[in-house]
């Protein structure tokens, strides 16, 4: 398919044959799909896997980018054994992400619980397959769109008119919070059932965070981001425990080509905090945000198809790393007006209901009706350090909920 110069319409129609579907989509799936699709034009991208987990074509491991991104954090890397990767080398994916990389099993079906929650224990990190199904993934960025050219007053379909996003240059957008996008995704029920599986309960809240976006910048320099550093949201001297699990969705393929959410694999492990807090003594007296303004050898991008759920305890070392920005060169096939986001992402964590305060509680009902951003952490109602504010609080009405929905408030 990397040859292709055929429509949006014909790429969906290659992808479901590829896929071995028994029957072809219908004309209205297939124009949604072509859209969805048509960054596959402009970005070297990951084909997304329909289906729930469970299904073969989604428990195929991705390959795994590992990254030398500079120096290494002295301690840190002698006491946090490396990540134990086997697999075999071959392409990224068939449109462009050339070179071999290694592949990792690091990406499970959500029924796997018993090795995924193992993998997440052990390394820190996880990747879910198809926590979103095709659909619910075309879903929320439909429903995000919407959100961000009301917000904004931008059109999906007119990429010149994003150059007035008044979007953070890390992509952190804390405008529509509280909008339909951000708690559709949220409230999918392969989602809930993730941290479900994790604590044991069904009861439980979500967190309220900012979302992230990043603009196509191969088509405008400017809009190239600059992400955070690699950094803990958990502080090791004041919480050296299981506090929460961060989550992520990408709505978007997730390549090295566009870039992501890369992680440093063990480093939540009581052993490697010691040498952490040994080399770094001044993080006793900051908050949970905690930069560490440095490189890490051992960091890898978490490579992932739309709707996949990512998962990572937050005592480890994360952060963004931009893509290479190489793109597909656009064709007649594929005109400007056509251009995808280059990242898409919601993000989410749960935890039960019991560990909050009725305070919290009652905070977080404020904070929803009043259109305000909180952390990842369900429990805090946004008290730590590194909380974002809101950019356009609005308010809301607890009647835009669905039932699922005002559940996990």
């Amino acid at each position: 398919m990397a040859d292709d110069a055929t429509s949006g319409s014909s790429l969906v129609s290659t992808f479901m044959a590829d896929d071995h579907s028994n029957t072809m989509p219908s004309e209205t799936d297939q124009k949604q799909n072509a859209r969805q699709l048509s960054s596959l034009c402009w970005l070297a991208g990951i084909m997304p896997s329909p289906g729930r987990p469970g299904e073969n074509r989604v428990t195929r491991n991705l390959p795994l980018l590992t990254g030398d991104h500079g120096e290494t954090m002295g301690r840190i890397h002698e006491k946090s054994s490396r990540f134990d990767r086997k697999g075999v080398m071959y392409p990224l994916n068939p449109l462009g992400d050339a070179g071999p990389v290694e592949t990792a099993s690091y990406r499970f079906a959500l029924a796997e619980v018993q090795l995924w929650r193992r993998h997440l224990e052990e390394e820190g990190y996880v990747v879910l397959a198809g926590a979103l199904t095709l659909e619910e993934v075309q879903r929320g960025k439909d429903l995000l769109w919407s959100d961000l050219e009301s917000v904004h007053h931008i059109s999906r379909d007119h990429p010149e008119t994003w150059n007035k996003w008044r979007l953070s240059i890390t992509g952190l957008d804390t405008s529509v919070v509280q909008d339909a996008g951000a708690w559709f995704v949220r409230s999918c029920p392969g989602v809930k059932k993730a941290f479900e599986e994790f604590w044991g309960s069904s009861d439980l809240i979500v967190s309220m965070d900012a979302q992230i976006f990043w603009r196509p910048w191969w088509i405008r320099s400017a809009w190239k981001p600059q992400t955070e550093p690699l950094h803990l949201d958990q502080n090791p001297f004041h919480k050296p425990n299981l506090e929460t699990i961060q989550g992520m969705v990408p709505l978007l393929p997730v390549t090295k080509t566009t870039g992501g959410l890369q992680v440093v694999p063990r480093t939540h492990t009581a052993s490697a905090k010691d040498a952490l807090k040994e080399e770094r003594p001044h993080l006793a007296y900051r908050g949970d945000w905690c930069p560490l303004m440095t490189a890490h050898q051992d960091s890898i991008l978490l490579l992932a198809s739309p709707g996949d759920l990512l998962l990572w305890d937050s005592r480890t070392i994360h952060g963004g790393l931009v893509g290479s920005g190489r793109a597909v060169a656009a064709s007649a096939a594929c005109p400007a007006a056509e251009a995808e986001l280059a990242r898409m992402a919601v993000t989410v964590a749960m935890v039960p209901r019991s560990r909050a305060s009725e305070e919290v509680l009652r905070k977080r009902l404020e904070g929803f009706q009043k259109g305000l951003c909180f952390n990842h952490s369900p429990h805090e109602a946004g008290t730590s350090t590194g909380t974002l504010s809101s950019s356009h609080a609005k308010r809301h009405d607890f009647e835009q909920l669905t039932p699922e929905q005002r559940a996990l408030l």
